[in-house]
């Protein structure tokens, strides 16, 4: 079985926790001991991981490589005429303006002060795929498009260099059209919760089990975490018929199995339709 576990930055550093290597390397222990019996028992395993540690307390029996990953983005994608996506420290309004003008540098508003965007476009090709395919093929256990992937783009038509790119890939939607390159059967999203919550942080909040693409397409969720974990399960599911799943970085055994987080699936066994999955919407 080939699966892509896609580590988000929650998962390795929780939200309320202290911002440390030591809490940080907790999580990741966790991640270890979890992802460790997967490989061990044949599977092959991509790991991809935003910008927190990345996972090096396998056991030493299994082949573990690490590899930078470019990811290939469109010059014409609009998000490049609109940059949105938060980086960097917060300023002030005189000091993001001084930056600006002297650097050219784009900011918006963030709560009270102002931070740096930058573009996120969306992901169009993985060029390490055939190399990490032969990795998974020789046993090894993959770590890549670290931090979302280098992101890059040929600059004029046909064949030629290609050009880095000051942008920020979406970490999901890259370890999605990973996931879909490699054939994988399984594309996992841990994450601090242990699924996908409809009326999330109200009373009333009910956590999805198994739903496919057509009933999570007319469900909201928070744009800034778990929508995009959605998006990318749906477009997976949609584009492969395989089974994406969004759940807690310590289930990821059951989810595995198809005990545990939330499913997205292309069609509902009898089972799987007994269990009312959308109960409470």
């Amino acid at each position: 079985m080939r699966i892509v576990i896609a580590l988000g930055g929650n998962a390795l550093l929780r939200r309320g926790e202290p911002m440390t290597t030591g809490g940080q390397r907790a999580n990741v222990k966790i991640a270890a001991q979890a992802i460790a019996p997967l490989a061990a028992t044949g599977n092959g395993i991509v790991v991809v991981h935003g910008n927190g540690p990345q996972v090096g307390l396998l056991p030493p029996e299994i082949q573990v490589a690490t590899l930078l990953t470019m990811v290939v983005v469109d010059p014409g994608d609009p998000a490049f005429a609109s940059p949105a996506k938060f980086v960097g420290p917060v300023y002030g309004k005189d000091a993001a303006d001084a930056l600006t003008a002297k650097k050219g540098w784009t900011f918006r508003p963030d709560g009270p002060a102002w931070r740096g965007v930058v573009p996120s476009p969306e992901p169009r090709q993985i060029l390490e795929v055939q190399p990490i395919s032969w990795l998974l093929e020789r046993g090894a256990l993959v770590i890549c498009a670290g931090g979302e992937g280098i992101p890059i783009m040929a600059p004029s038509p046909g064949p030629g260099a290609v050009a880095g790119v000051e942008a920020v890939i979406d970490k999901d939607l890259a370890s999605e059209l990973l996931a879909e390159d490699l054939g994988a059967d399984l594309f996992l999203m841990a994450t601090d919760v242990d699924g996908a919550y409809l009326r999330w942080g109200t009373p009333e909040q009910r956590r999805l089990g198994d739903v496919t693409p057509g009933e999570l397409a007319g469900l909201e969720f928070a744009a800034g975490s778990m929508g995009p974990k959605v998006e990318a399960a749906a477009r997976f599911v949609t584009k492969t018929g395989r089974r994406a799943a969004i759940g807690s970085l310590a289930d990821i055994a059951g989810i595995v199995a198809g005990t545990a987080g939330t499913n997205v699936v292309a069609q509902k066994s009898a089972r799987r339709r007994r269990s009312g999955s959308l109960a409470g919407r």
